[in-house]
């Protein structure tokens, strides 16, 4: 029997009774479980359940090889427990097929007056993307398009404001999040207003693309060893804007390995070597240094790099499940 988890990032694993119940069950009745993560990819080394299965298998007396684990996170990796990897379920797919490709929306308009340098648009709420906005909110306000639907009122939301604490040690960056909150939720333009966003509706945004020139996007799995994209890299992709992309060690790398190319021509991709705090504090420096420049030094670095972008448009509408299979070996 296949037991289906669907993992909440905001706790861990352990907190999960129904999912413990679940796999315990099949366990002593069977001898052996099929764990599958639903469509997401999370790494679950980092939300403990192979720390789980691990202690549970021994003091079951369970042979590794009895436990079958189904997950869509590109670079799972265990040494002993069966790994079943699968393709992108819904997001590239998506993208693909429902994206309108058209030239008007790849079209920046730099001289107009609502051009923004930074997009960040946050639906579901967690301490790295309350971080990365209150930051834009504080420094860079009239440069940044910005949402957070972060609603107080909302029992299944976490602020994240006391990870923040703990991973910065820095009161003042908690601060200007608790001044940012204060403003949220933070909709923004009509068709980017509703959440939560549904898989059919996280294009909406599209249309408003030909006024920001970078996008600063907060992946859903950041922590640990997981390579899964979603449409947060995958929209500005669509939509030929250049993207700085928090999410964990390698992801650029991988991306790359895909076929796709990244900035580092024009802004230091150092971060990618980084997770967590350090990440996101890089990520601050070429914020800065991009909102540090005129409109029409960004229109010449974009048209500089249009190759970039026209090539990753491209790859995006021809990359297949087999590429995955083949990239990362399954």
């Amino acid at each position: 029997m296949t037991i289906n988890i669907d993992f909440d990032i905001d706790y861990p694993f352990w907190e999960n009774s129904e999912a413990i119940e679940n796999i315990l069950t099949e366990l002593l009745n069977n001898n052996s479980v099929s764990i599958k993560i639903n469509t997401e990819g999370p790494c679950l080394k980092s939300l403990g359940l192979y720390n789980f299965l691990e202690k549970i298998s021994k003091l079951l007396d369970i042979p590794h090889q009895n436990i079958e684990i189904q997950t869509h996170n590109q670079s799972e990796f265990h040494r002993t427990f069966s790994i079943k990897k699968f393709p992108i379920a819904h997001s590239l797919p998506t993208v693909q097929n429902e994206i309108e490709f058209q030239d008007k929306i790849h079209t920046k308009q730099f001289n107009i007056a609502n051009f923004k340098k930074i997009a960040c648009f946050v639906g579901r709420p967690s301490w790295e993307r309350l971080w990365i906005s209150s930051y834009l909110y504080k420094n860079h306000k009239s440069d940044t398009l910005q949402t957070y639907h972060y609603d107080i009122n909302k029992k299944y939301q976490t602020s994240g404001i006391d990870k923040i604490i703990e991973t910065t040690k820095n009161i003042e960056y908690a601060s200007d999040a608790i001044d940012f909150l204060t403003k949220c939720p933070m909709r923004g333009p009509d068709k980017i207003a509703q959440y939560p966003i549904t898989v059919g509706e996280f294009l909406n945004i599209d249309s408003e693309y030909y006024r920001v020139f970078v996008e600063v996007a907060s992946e859903t799995y950041a922590e640990g060893n997981t390579f899964f994209p979603t449409e947060k890299t995958f929209r500005p992709i669509a939509l030929k804007t250049p993207c700085i992309i928090n999410g964990p060690i390698g992801f650029l790398n991988n991306l790359k390995r895909l076929g796709f190319k990244t900035f580092d021509k024009w802004w230091s991709e150092e971060y990618d070597k980084y997770y967590g705090a350090a990440r996101v504090e890089k990520i601050f420096d070429i914020v800065d240094y991009i909102c540090s420049l005129s409109y029409s030094e960004l229109n010449t670095i974009y048209d500089d790099m249009e190759y970039v972008l026209e090539h990753n448009k491209r790859r995006l509408t021809e990359i297949t499940d087999e590429d995955f299979k083949r990239v990362f070996k399954y």
